[in-house]
């Protein structure tokens, strides 16, 4: 099997686990959008500062004015090594949509004009900010705390405590053994299942999501593509629904998820870009 081993955009923590916290409500009060003292004396501030990196036209429409797909541009899980090596790839397009087996399905392209493997591997050894402040630089505004096993993000539906309860790498996601080869412009590929709670009541009222990180290389650069699946998790190699039969998830949770998708994945580049543009000058 091969390995998608380039380098991708790192993940910092505060370093703990979720489930070290002992009183939730003075954990809350610790928690904020916006920068400590401390966090806004640090070099990194800057990068905070600079705000939410604005979508392209494209997918501005599709996340702000809204864009559903049709039922056929959606799929499951299980087609996604099929549809990623195939010329479909390049015609999936930034959307939405409440699919008429009630899952909400969701796309995002995002594209990294000008981002090589140099600069990523760069930032990843060299942007250490501590603490909350890189997550908080990730997406200025509406990201508060990652924890080992969960983020305290606002993706459209209110602050939410987003827990990760399974991670996926290619073998798991159904890679073929010649993988490299069948995906050439492959750089990483990860999947995860997650549900998200309201943080003033934590651990009710679950939102399950699948979601699915595709990195490629294109000319110029290098293009993230997001997928989601709520409603459904993937387990032993096959998404599983587990919302109940009947039940159809709210278009307005898949949507406003894409927004931050695209805000998120935009500000990520962006970030990537601004460092390593900054370092060059004083070195």
């Amino acid at each position: 099997m091969g390995r998608f081993d380039r380098p991708a955009w790192p993940i910092l923590h505060c370093g703990r686990f979720s489930h070290e916290v002992e009183d939730w409500e003075e954990e809350i009060k610790t928690m904020s959008t916006e920068l400590t003292e401390e966090e806004a004396k640090s070099e990194y501030a800057k990068y905070f500062y600079m705000g939410q990196a604005a979508p392209t036209a494209e997918n501005l429409l599709a996340a702000e004015r809204g864009q559903e797909l049709d039922e056929a541009e959606t799929f499951l899980p299980e087609d996604f090594v099929k549809i990623m090596p195939s010329d479909r790839v390049d015609t999936l397009r930034t959307g939405y949509r409440v699919m008429n087996n009630g899952i909400g399905f969701a796309v995002a392209r995002i594209r990294g004009e000008g981002v090589t493997d140099e600069m990523v591997r760069y930032f990843a050894e060299h942007y250490r900010p501590e603490g909350d402040l890189f997550y908080k630089t990730w997406c200025p505004g509406v990201h508060m705390r990652h924890y080992v096993d969960m983020a305290v993000e606002d993706v459209g539906c209110g602050m939410e405590a987003i827990r990760f309860v399974d991670f996926f790498g290619p073998e798991q996601l159904g890679f073929v053994e010649d993988a490299e080869r069948t995906y050439p412009k492959c750089i990483t590929v990860s999947g995860g299942n997650g549900e998200a709670y309201p943080l003033h009541k934590m651990y009710q009222d679950p939102r399950p999501a699948f979601s699915i990180r595709y990195t490629r290389e294109i000319d110029g650069g290098r293009e993230s593509l997001m997928f989601y699946w709520h409603g459904l998790h993937w387990k032993n190699g096959k998404s599983v629904r587990v919302i109940p039969e009947g039940v159809f998830v709210e278009e307005a949770d898949v949507r406003t998820q894409i927004w931050h998708c695209i805000h998120e994945q935009e500000t990520e580049f962006r970030t990537i870009r601004e460092f390593w543009k900054d370092r060059q000058n004083t070195r």
